[in-house]
C-alpha cells in the first residue's frame, strides 16, 4: 500500500496521543485522555470517508443503487439457499416417507463443497438439475464420484474409464446389487449385465419410444432433409421392433429386417399376429413401396442404431436367453449400482446401446413413481451421467426439467459448452444449460468466448475508486481532496475463470450470487475404500473369446489359426 501524508499525519497525531497518555510530563500536558480522543477523530474521518463513498453510490437523481444483486454470494445468502438446513426444510417434500430430521441430510440432498476449508457444507436438493463443465484432469470425476457414494437410492453411472468403479464399486456392493456393462474389458472389470431393447416392444408406446431413444443417441436427427429421413427411419425402427417382440425373436432379428427391410417376415407378422398394432402393417407396406433409393436411404440411417451390434461383446449383452435379463424393478427398489462403461468410437459406437438403457430405466422410475406416495420415486434414483456427450447422449433438455418431480437426480458432466452444442445442437445445449438449476464450472478453459460467456452471466459490481490528486495552483490554493469516482467492474473476470485451481469451481444456483467453492474429492472421506487392482499379471491381454487365447500357427497346420478361432454363427462373448 502507498503510504500517503494522511497515514504519516494519523501515525504522528496516534504516537503523541500515546505519549501523553503514558507520560504527558514529557510533553507538559494535562492528564488527560489523550489516547481515546484520538481513536473518537480517527472514527470521524472514517466515518466521512464512508459517507463519501456512499454518496458516489448514488444516481444523478440523489437515489441510491441496488447493489444487493451484485458480487458474489454473502455468507447469509448460501446459508439460505443451499445449507444443509434449506436442504432438509425441501426434503420434507421430495422425500415424503422419510423421517427428514434423523436422516443424514446427503440422504435428502447431494453435497456441492465449500466456500472455505472451516465454511459450511453446502448441498442441493434432491430436485435440482446437475451440470458440470470441466475439461479433463480437473477433479470432475472426484466429486461424482462422491455424489455416487452419497446417492441413497439407485445409481446409474456412466464413464468412459473405469475410475467411477474403482472409487465406488465397494462401497455400494455394501447398500444393494452392483451391474458393470464393460464391452471393451477396461481395467479387468468383467460385464455382468445382459439387457435387451426389445424388452417391452410388444406395445407401441414402448416400441416408439425405444426406437426413438435409439435413433436420437446417433445424432441422425436435425432440420430439414435429415429430419425427414430421421423420421422415416423411426417409422421403419418401431415396426421392426414391435415384430420382433411380438414373435419372441431377439434384437440380430431386428438388425436382419432394418438391413434387408424387403424381407417378408416382418410384415407377415404385423399383418397375421392377433396382438399386433392396428395399421402398423400397412405402415410398413407402404415404406416398401417406395423407391429402391429412398427405402435403401431409410434402412441406413436405421441400421446406424444398431451398428453396435456388430461387436460380439454388445451382441452378447443385449441378446439375452430368457430368464436372465436384467429386472429394472428389483434393480430400483432394492438400490442397486448399474456401471455403464466404454470408450467413444467413431463408428458402431456404444452409446446408442447405453443411451437406450438409462432411457429405459429412467422411463420405468417414472412409472413406478406415479404409484408412490407423492408421484416421487422414494428413495431417488440417481443418473451420475460423467462424460454424458460421449458415451449416454440421452435428452437431457427434457430430463433437467421434469426429472426432479419424479424423484430422479440427475448429474451431468461434459467437457465444455462446446461440446454441448456439438452433440445436441445450438437451440437443445441452450435448454440444458438454461435447467441446470447447479451448474459447476471448472477452471481450465482457454476458449475466449465461453469464459466470456459464463463471466458476463456472474455480472458486474460497483467500485468506488478515488480520482489523480491535483497539483496545487499558483497563488497559494490548497490542494484538493481527491474526489470519489464510481466505475464497473465484472466480478469474475474470465482471467479469473480460466486461473481456477484444480478442486474448484464456480457454483451457480438458481437465483443465487455466484460463489468460488472447495470440491472435496471422494479420496479424502473417511469412508473411501477403493476397489484392489486387477490380478491379471502385468503384460498379458485378456481374451476376446470365451475359447481362451488364440492357438499359434504352424507349418503343419495353416488353417488351425482361422478353425479354432473363428464362432459360431450368433455367438456372443461370455459375461
Amino acid at each position: 500500500m502507498e503510504l500517503t501524508p494522511k497515514h504519516a499525519m494519523v501515525g504522528a497525531v496516534s504516537a503523541a496521543a500515546l505519549t501523553a497518555q503514558t507520560s504527558p510530563e514529557l510533553l507538559n500536558l494535562p492528564p488527560v485522555p489523550y489516547a481515546w480522543m484520538t481513536l473518537a477523530a480517527y472514527g470521524a474521518w472514517q466515518a466521512r470517508t464512508g459517507w463519501e463513498r456512499l454518496a458516489a453510490g448514488r444516481t444523478p437523481r440523489g437515489r441510491r443503487r441496488k447493489n444487493r444483486y451484485q458480487g458474489t454470494a454473502s455468507a447469509v445468502e448460501l446459508h439460505r439457499r443451499l445449507s444443509a438446513r434449506a436442504v432438509r426444510r425441501h426434503g420434507s417434500r421430495t422425500r415424503p416417507m422419510l423421517d427428514v430430521r434423523a436422516a443424514e441430510v446427503t440422504e435428502v440432498g447431494v453435497a456441492i463443497g465449500r466456500v472455505h476449508r472451516w465454511s459450511p457444507r453446502l448441498f442441493g436438493t434432491a430436485e435440482d438439475s446437475y451440470l458440470l463443465v470441466a475439461p479433463p484432469r480437473t477433479g470432475k470425476t472426484g466429486w461424482m464420484a462422491g455424489a455416487v457414494l452419497d446417492a441413497p437410492g439407485a445409481v446409474v453411472a456412466t464413464s468412459t474409464r473405469v475410475d467411477l468403479h474403482t472409487h465406488t464399486a465397494l462401497t455400494r456392493a455394501d447398500r444393494g446389487p452392483v451391474w458393470v456393462l464393460n464391452p471393451d474389458d477396461m481395467g479387468a472389470v468383467p460385464s455382468t449385465l445382459r439387457w435387451s431393447p426389445l424388452v417391452g416392444c410388444h406395445l407401441p408406446g414402448e416400441a416408439m419410444q425405444r426406437a426413438g431413444y435409439l435413433l436420437d443417441a446417433t445424432g441422425s436427427g436435425g432440420d430439414g432433409k435429415d429430419a425427414f429421413w430421421s423420421g422415416q427411419a423411426h417409422t421403419l425402427l418401431r415396426l421392426m421392433l414391435h415384430a420382433a417382440a411380438l414373435a419372441e425373436g431377439d434384437l440380430r432379428d431386428v438388425y436382419r429386417w432394418v438391413s434387408h427391410p424387403d424381407n417378408p417376415a416382418p410384415l407377415a407378422i404385423l399383418a397375421h399376429h392377433p396382438h399386433a398394432a392396428t395399421g402398423w402393417a400397412d405402415e410398413l407396406a407402404d415404406l416398401l413401396e417406395a423407391p429402391d433409393g429412398t427405402l435403401g436411404s431409410i434402412a441406413r440411417t436405421a441400421a446406424g442404431a444398431l451398428a453396435w451390434l456388430s461387436d460380439p461383446a454388445l451382441e452378447h449383452a443385449a441378446c439375452p436367453p430368457v430368464g436372465e435379463e436384467f429386472d429394472a424393478t428389483s434393480f430400483l427398489l432394492d438400490g442397486g449400482t448399474l456401471y455403464l462403461i466404454g470408450a467413444d468410437r467413431p463408428h458402431a459406437s456404444m452409446a446408442p446401446y447405453v443411451a437406450c438403457l438409462t432411457a429405459f430405466l429412467f422411463e420405468h422410475a417414472k412409472r413406478l413413481a406415479a404409484r408412490s406416495p407423492g408421484a416421487r420415486l422414494d428413495p431417488p434414483l440417481t443418473l451420475a451421467l460423467d462424460e454424458a456427450a460421449i458415451i449416454c447422449p440421452v435428452p437431457l433438455e427434457r430430463w433437467s426439467a421434469e426429472a426432479g418431480g419424479h424423484g430422479v437426480t440427475v448429474l451431468a458432466a461434459v467437457q465444455s459448452i462446446a461440446q454441448l452444442h456439438d452433440r445436441w445442437g445450438e437451440p437443445r445445449a441452450k435448454t440444458i444449460w438454461n435447467n441446470a438449476t447447479v451448474k459447476l464450472v471448472f477452471g481450465g478453459f482457454t476458449d475466449a468466448a465461453e469464459l466470456e460467456a459464463v463471466s458476463a452471466i456472474c455480472g458486474h459490481h460497483d467500485v468506488v475508486a478515488h480520482a489523480p490528486r491535483r497539483l496545487p495552483a499558483t497563488g497559494g490554493d490548497r490542494e484538493q481532496r481527491p474526489a470519489p469516482v464510481l466505475r464497473t467492474e465484472r466480478v469474475l473476470p474470465p482471467e479469473r475463470l480460466r486461473l481456477l485451481p484444480p478442486g474448484r469451481a464456480l457454483l451457480l444456483h438458481r437465483t443465487t450470487r455466484p460463489a468460488i467453492v472447495c470440491l472435496s474429492p471422494v479420496w479424502d472421506r473417511p469412508d473411501y475404500r477403493p476397489a484392489p487392482p486387477p490380478q491379471a499379471p502385468i503384460g498379458t491381454v485378456p481374451a476376446l473369446t470365451p475359447r481362451g487365447p488364440l492357438p499359434a500357427l504352424t507349418a503343419a497346420s495353416p488353417t488351425a489359426l482361422t478353425a479354432a478361432s473363428a464362432p459360431a454363427p450368433n455367438e456372443g462373448i461370455a459375461s
